[in-house]
């Protein structure tokens, strides 16, 4: 007795009727042991529950089950440890032979172009700095300038925030703030402004070794450092939620 049909279940569909499940007849069986395509519609725990009620101890020739996983589901340390909990409860089941396919190939592909997009993204951006540099006016008046960056850090705030959360191609500056959030499993507008400080202080310590006194720090400066993490994290309380059932 066996359950490994391997590739012989696409010609030995040819001549076999229609099945009571809905496959139409002549149309491929099912894969070994594997759930017949489009009726795994429970999960992978139904799955190795539907298979362990087969007496895999009497298959003499072995049987093999195929699933596959998108990467989504191996994400993360919690991710991974249910995955491991998963093949634990499989192998107890009497699942001896469960081969798993991870579609990762497209997922990296995409991250490898959105990557390689951020060099003429970056040229874009610094062009469009030169080009609001023309004509933003500037003014002497403290509370004018003081309204034009209270308006800049929060279209920066908002402007990183939802470029960042729909996953498409980062400015670099903000990319290098997502990576390290996700690294070290910190929410985006903290990260920013660690990485901010840490810029800051790097500028000022470069300041006084070279130029003996500050240079390129101002108040407005200080106050960007701390309002656009803010704005960011703002943001993504109120609107986070929403961007995730979008993408």
């Amino acid at each position: 007795m066996s359950t490994s049909n391997i590739t012989s279940y696409v010609p030995n569909g040819f001549v076999v009727g229609a099945t009571p499940d809905g496959r139409m007849a002549g149309s491929p069986l099912n894969e070994d042991c594997s759930p017949t395509q489009g009726t795994d519609k429970n999960g992978p725990t139904a799955v190795i529950n539907s298979v362990s009620k087969l007496p895999n101890e009497k298959v003499a020739a072995g049987q093999l089950l195929n699933m596959r996983f998108l990467p989504d589901s191996l994400e993360g340390e919690e991710q991974l440890n249910k995955f491991i909990d998963f093949l634990i409860v499989s192998q107890k089941k009497g699942v001896y032979h469960n081969q798993l396919v991870i579609h990762v190939k497209l997922k990296q592909n995409k991250k490898i172009v959105s990557d390689l997009l951020q060099l003429p993204l970056s040229l874009v951006f610094t062009r469009l700095l030169n080009i609001f540099s023309v004509y933003i006016p500037t003014s002497q008046n403290f509370k004018i300038r003081f309204i034009v960056l209270a308006f800049a850090i929060i279209c920066t705030g908002i402007g990183a925030a939802m470029s960042l959360s729909m996953q498409l191609v980062p400015n670099p500056g903000d990319g290098i703030v997502q990576a390290l959030g996700e690294r070290f499993n910190k929410s985006l507008g903290l990260t920013k402004n660690l990485f901010d400080c840490l810029n800051l202080c790097i500028t000022l310590c470069i300041s006084i070794f070279v130029a003996h006194r500050i240079v390129g720090v101002g108040i407005g400066t200080v106050i960007a450092v701390l309002g656009v993490g803010r704005v960011i994290a703002l943001y993504h309380s109120i609107f986070g939620f929403k961007i995730k059932d979008l993408i």
